[in-house]
């Protein structure tokens, strides 16, 4: 069986959020939530935590049955 293929973006901040995104990434390796200390690392991590928390509210909407909680 072929592994999944990750999926590749491109993105850019917008220079008023660079504070906000550097203050986020420390707290976050200072947290030891980050395997390493890199910009990759945060952006990855930070986007699985966003779609947790879209697939947790998701799973409370009747329009998505197959995420209902059980």
């Amino acid at each position: 069986m072929a592994k999944p293929k990750g999926v590749r973006f491109n993105g850019y901040l917008l220079p008023e959020m660079n504070e906000r995104f550097f203050k986020c990434m420390k707290y976050a390796w200072d947290s030891g939530w980050l395997k390493s200390n890199k910009k990759y690392q945060f952006v990855s991590w930070a986007v699985e935590r966003v779609m947790t928390s879209i697939e947790e509210e998701m799973s409370h909407n009747p329009r998505f049955s197959d995420l209902n909680d059980n």
